[in-house]
């Protein structure tokens, strides 16, 4: 048997066996642990009829069990024994198998006649139908085995499997219901039955608490073998376990329940804590009460050749299970094993950057499918790029996002490392890497501050590369090792440990060189064995503080951000992205085949043979000479020749610049730096098209982007971002360079020192806005700007249709994040000036020939220019409209004052809509500003407090009235009395009391005193209201309409009658006063009054008045058929009558036909006109042209006349009768003469089809 697989039961039995004997002392059979309860299995012929049972440990022990304490299983020949582990497990569980019967076994027994352990070895003969109990309990026990053994062990013997150790069956020689030869067994593999049933119950709980492996493989072997691939994952055994413990508590972490969908991805920055949360994950699901399973894979560990997800699985399981000295078993099975047990397998695959093959969308494919056919589930961790590289598991995929840590979490980490509130900058506070690297540097006594994400790192390589010095200065017999950061072991020579800090550091900026030039980024187990050699215990001492960590088949740096930008420092930035943006003149990538290609890098390095390396590579350390400073630190930046892209600059180092070797497919090396320090023929990460630089590599690039803004400042910086932006611009969508210019933009300009200084490259970036996502919301909302200078770049987004989507929604989530910071700054999208303005004036102080002409060429279309500008002003103007209402309750007293402050005649509407819908918010605010110093905050008072008047009530009204007295109590504004007045005569209690003022300041033309505040005092005070209306209306150029809108809603017919009376003497004094007064009359008629004490001043006006008033006595209803009869009774004019034919065309409908009719041929009589007349209104509304059309035979005939008569003559022959009344007023009014021979016409469509007018 497989050693640790049960080989030392099988060889030494009494640590297994349990001694069953009743009272007397009488063996009566055998038995064996199965669970961790302490559960015993046995025979039941061992234990039937026996009423108290000694059970004897291998210790000495020995328990006295009753029949509460016994199962017997008739039904399967066996018993089973609670002993519920009183004072411990009676012995070691023995794992139960899962396959039947076919080969050799070995049954570990005591013999008979001394007690002394044997083992019987044998096999199986054959399967017979047995039976179990006596008299009326005998049982049928199907599929009892017949075993060949030399001897018959007693009852109960456990029959195992000698490859795995699995017990299969169990000894029942009385079992058999014909004698025979050979020993019966009761089987316990595959023994049929529920799973609810004590032996299914037992079975489950073995197959968890017995671990067994191979062909016996059960879930406590899969959890063993999952727990040892765990602690051996990463970075060597403990790493799974340090990392979960550096975990602190963040609300978009996994700290909730299990993953449930088959596949999720974790999606976060470098540093942001993906592996950390990952690894809490892993320790959590393995020390759980029902430990669930979990293989530990990192990108690194895939291979070429790997045709699905099983493929790494099974050689990490291999080489766990080598470890543990168990045979091999298949992922797919373990799998589906952990899946049939209620606890299905979680594959955890991490930095799937790292992986140095092509993951093709076939091969994501069938990982997916792997994972549904084996019911198992994946967790993946990439950065947010790496998204959408997933192809087909983008679709299927939970996407859970990592960012920045909250306040609260960050504090509570700053305190578990022991960092002052100064220690970081509040950028780097909410930073994972960020604080659990400054939490070593002030363990070691670094008392900060740190300053930026870099000084950071490069203290802490400082402090690694002086705790490797002090490592590799011991001796083997030297003092322990003391913790980091505490005080020099006795005897430590200083100036060797500087001396050997220096040697690390310059071996570790080596291995970054290495780094870049290898294709996925690692470095190669030879170039680290040649840098770190086991000699003098540097590849240990690196190893132990995580500095570089094994992975794949080379090794990474310990921390993914800390690594790129060690990187960064060596990068040949200007080659580097002639590479990447395949700016002209650039050599196209060769294709290479699938699989990372073997190079080595044949530059500088350490010599391996020397022991501490001090001679080899001291020289790669800067001229600060300190551990930890980057090799060529004193060198120089070289600016750009003249005539540079983009202005940028190229920077490199002063030492030499490792070259690393060509593939053999390859074009040979270029002699150009970036070629050496990025490698560029390698298969790229994550599925990516072959050929060019792996994505996973764009934390390196854009590391020098920051370091170039960091040491030259963002001026030099924007010029380096101006040649990627124009690469963008010149690259197609979706190839490589245009992935490659789009992410180093948005890197570059979030890392600059001073992103205002990129203003320019940003509004040229907002062109992108609304067709490139890559700069949609997320871009803007995100961008490292003051908030401010963000609002009015998304300002300028708002103007543009094809871009107010995003500023919308990015504007959205600022006003969200900051109500009281955001809310006045979008209220300048009201007046926001004109941007084209704002680039001349660019062009002129920089010079920009080429804009200044530009400029010049478009001086002639200056207005269409404006126009342009003044409509985006106005669609931006629009949006922040619907932005402040739609968002309006996240601060609604804010925004009421930000709009007041606006001064804006849109922010003035604003307020007006939310006087309707929000009235208690603008009550507050009225009440606010008619206590505040600014007179101008006292005339918004007053003119919102009118507005919002009708829709306050309860304490809104209470505030306005209280608003109202302090207005009214400041003397020197009386101009804002009347708005004062006009609130306080709305309470009926203090009417009477302000209602002299009131109709004195009506009469003096107060703006504020309106027909409307008279109209709700006429009822209550008619005769002072209509006397003031009537002084008011005396006054030289006062507008009637106003006055007669006071008195067009008395509800007394008195007030009613008196109006007329009035309107009819204003008519009489000034008829141009018509219009005004024919309103009234109209509205008088609406309300249902008489109108005929205004009907003889109507009459003796001159036509023109007439006519004014003939549409308001044609209308229907509200008893003006009396008062039309009365106008037409004598009237001849012409206008007059034209005016009544048009009246009863617009509104015949409302007019009962016959009424119609008569009407016309009375005008007809009187007017020669009426036929033209006529026509013409048929030609323009459908339904009156119908009628002329279709008139009654028995009614009288209809008006004479050329045009009407061929109207109906068209209608008659079946066209439309509005079409034919165009067509004949056509015919008739051709000059030439009238019905010319001409008569074919256009066609017309009949009347069945008729539509529209003409």
């Amino acid at each position: 048997m497989g050693e640790g697989a049960g080989a030392g039961f099988a060889g030494d039995p009494a640590r297994a066996l349990l001694r069953i004997r009743d009272q007397q002392g009488r063996l009566c059979g055998l038995g064996f642990v199965a669970d961790r309860h302490g559960t015993v299995v046995t025979a039941h012929e061992a234990v039937a009829g026996v009423p108290r049972l000694v059970l004897h440990t291998p210790g000495g022990q020995s328990r006295v069990l009753g029949p509460e304490s016994v199962d017997l299983l008739p039904g399967h020949g066996l018993a089973l024994l609670r002993t519920a582990a009183v004072g411990g497990l009676p012995g070691p569980a023995l794992p139960i198998g899962r396959t039947a019967v076919t080969g050799p076994v070995a049954v570990p027994h005591q013999r008979w006649e001394d007690g002394a352990p044997a083992l019987a070895r044998g096999g199986p003969i054959g399967r017979e139908r047995g039976r179990c109990g006596d008299g009326a309990l005998v049982r049928t026990v199907p599929g009892v085995l017949v075993l060949d053994l030399p001897v018959t062990p007693p009852a109960g013997s456990p029959v195992l499997d000698p490859e795995t150790g699995a017990v299969l069956a169990v000894v029942a020689p009385r079992v058999r219901a014909v004698a025979g030869p050979g020993v019966a067994a009761v089987p316990l593999a595959a023994v049929p039955g529920p799973e609810d049933s004590p032996l299914g119950r037992l079975l489950a709980r073995n197959g968890a608490d017995a671990p067994a492996f191979g062909r016996a493989l059960n879930l406590g072997g899969a959890l063993r073998l999952t727990g040892a691939q765990l602690e051996a994952a990463a970075a060597g055994p403990g790493r799974i376990a340090a990392l979960a413990a550096d975990r602190v508590d963040r609300p978009d972490g996994l700290s909730g329940e299990e993953p449930q969908d088959v596949l999720t991805v974790l999606l976060g920055e470098s540093g942001s804590g993906r592996s950390t949360e990952l690894a809490a994950l892993a320790v959590r699901r393995a020390g759980a009460a029902q430990p669930l399973p979990t293989l530990w894979l990192r990108g690194a560990d895939l291979a070429a050749g790997d045709r699905t997800l099983g493929d790494p699985l099974r050689r990490r399981l291999a080489l766990a299970a080598r470890e543990f000295g168990v045979p091999e078993v298949d992922p797919g099975e373990l799998a589906a094993l952990c899946a049939n047990a209620g606890r299905p397998l979680l594959v955890v695959l991490d930095g799937l950057e790292e992986a140095p093959l092509a993951l093709s969308a076939r091969w994501l494919t069938a990982g997916l499918e792997w994972l549904r056919a084996h019911r198992a589930r994946a967790l993946v961790a990439c950065r947010p790029d790496g998204w959408e590289q997933l192809g087909p598991w983008r679709s299927t995929a939970r996407a859970l996002w990592l960012g920045p840590l909250t306040d609260d979490a960050a504090a509570r980490a700053g305190r578990r490392y022991g960092l002052p509130g100064t220690f970081l900058a509040p950028a780097e506070r909410g930073h994972p890497l960020a604080l659990r690297l400054a939490g070593e540097l002030r363990g070691a006594g670094v008392h900060g501050p740190v300053g930026s994400r870099a000084e950071l790192f490069d203290g802490w390589l400082d402090l690694a590369c002086l705790t490797v010095a002090r490592r590799v200065a011991r001796t083997p017999g030297g003092p322990r090792r003391h913790r980091r950061g505490g005080p020099a072991a006795a005897g430590e020579d200083a100036r060797q440990v500087r001396r050997l800090a220096a040697v690390a550091a310059g071996r570790l900026h080596e291995a970054a060189r290495l780094m870049l030039g290898a294709g996925d980024g690692a470095l190669p187990a030879a170039d680290f064995a040649r840098l770190f050699p086991d000699a003098g215990g540097w590849a240990r001492a690196v190893r132990e503080e995580r500095l570089l960590v094994p992975a794949g088949a080379g090794y990474r740096a310990g921390h993914e951000e800390w690594g790129e930008w060690l990187q960064s420092l060596h990068l040949d930035l200007d080659a580097a992205l002639r590479l990447l943006l395949e700016e002209p003149g650039m050599p196209e990538v060769p294709e290479v085949p699938d699989g990372p290609e073997e190079g080595g890098a044949a530059g500088v390095g350490a010599d391996g043979a020397d022991p501490d390396g001090a001679g080899a590579v001291g020289g790669a350390v800067g001229a600060g000479g300190g551990a930890g400073r980057a090799p060529g630190s004193g060198g120089t930046l070289r600016t750009p020749a003249a005539g540079a892209s983009g202005g940028a600059e190229r920077w490199t180092r002063a030492d030499a610049v490792p070259t690393a070797a060509a593939p053999a497919s390859a074009a040979p090396a270029s002699a150009d730096p970036a070629s050496a320090v990025l490698a560029s023929a390698v298969p790229r990460a994550v599925g990516e098209v072959r050929g060019g630089v792996g994505r996973g590599r764009v934390g390196v690039v854009a590391g020098a982007l920051r370091r170039v803004g960091r040491v030259r400042g963002a001026a030099v910086l924007d010029g380096w971002l101006r040649r990627v932006r124009a690469a963008l611009e010149r690259a197609e969508r979706g190839g490589e360079a245009d992935w490659w210019a789009a992410r180093l933009l948005v890197a570059g300009i979030a890392a600059s020192p001073e992103p205002s200084a990129h203003r320019e490259l940003l509004e040229l970036l907002a062109e992108r806005a609304g067709r490139d996502e890559r700069f949609g919301p997320a871009f803007w909302t995100g961008l490292p700007l003051p908030v401010a200078e963000r609002v009015a770049l998304l300002g300028r987004l708002a103007g543009d249709p094809g871009r107010a989507e995003v500023a919308r929604t990015a504007a959205a989530e600022l006003l969200t994040a900051d109500p009281r910071g955001v809310l006045p700054l979008l209220c300048a999208w009201y007046g926001r000036t004109s941007g084209g303005a704002e680039r001349a004036g660019n062009a002129e102080e920089t010079g920009n020939a080429e804009e200044t002409g530009n400029a010049e060429r478009t001086g002639n279309a200056g207005e269409t220019g404006n126009a342009k500008e003044a409509e985006r002003a106005e669609r931006a103007a629009a949006l922040a409209d619907e932005l402040l209402y739609e968002h309006r309750a996240l601060a609604l007293d804010e925004l009421t004052e930000a709009l007041v402050a606006t001064a804006h005649p849109r922010a003035d509407a604003l307020l007006g809509r939310l006087a309707e819908r929000e009235p208690s918010a603008l009550c507050r605010a009225v009440d606010r500003w008619s206590h505040d110093p600014r007179p101008e905050r006292h005339v918004a008072a007053a003119v919102h407090a009118l507005r919002t008047a009708p829709h306050a009530g309860g304490s809104g009204a209470q505030l306005l009235r209280l608003a109202a007295r302090t207005l009214l109590a400041r003397e020197d504004e009386p101009a804002l009395h009347g708005a004062a007045l006009a609130l306080l005569v709305r309470d009926p209690a203090g009417r009477a009391e302000h209602l002299p003022a009131v109709l004195a300041g009506y009469r003096a033309g107060d703006p504020f005193l309106t027909a409307e505040v008279l109209a709700g005092l006429l009822a209550e005070h008619p005769a002072p209201v209509l006397a003031a209306v009537r002084e008011r209306l005396r006054v030289p150029g006062a507008r009637a309409g106003e006055g007669l809108r006071v008195l067009a809603g008395a509800a007394d017919p008195a007030v009613a009658r008196s109006g007329l009376l009035l309107a009819a003497e204003l008519l009489r004094e000034d008829p141009e006063r018509a219009e005004e007064v024919a309103r009234h009359l109209d509205a008088a008629l609406d309300a249902g009054w008489d109108g005929r004490p205004l009907l003889d001043a109507v009459l003796a006006a001159g036509p023109a008045v007439r006519a004014r008033f003939a549409p308001v006595l044609a209308a229907p209803g509200g008893g003006r058929e009396e008062l039309l009869d009365a106008l037409l009774a004598a009237e001849r004019d012409g206008r007059v009558l034209a005016a009544v034919v048009e009246a009863l065309a617009a509104r015949h409908a409302g007019h009962p036909e016959r009424r119609v009719r008569e009407l016309l041929l009375l005008v007809a009589e009187r007017w020669p006109g009426a036929d033209a007349a006529l026509v013409r209104c048929a030609g323009r509304w459908a339904g009156f042209a119908r009628l002329l059309a279709s008139w009654p035979e028995d009614a009288p005939p209809p008006p004479l006349g050329p045009r009407l008569a061929r109207l109906r003559a068209l209608a008659a022959s079946g066209r439309d009768p509005q079409y034919a009344a165009a067509e004949a007023e056509r015919q008739v009014d051709r000059p030439g003469g009238r019905l010319t021979g001409h008569t074919k016409g256009v066609p017309v469509p009949g009347q069945g089809r008729a539509h529209g007018t003409l």
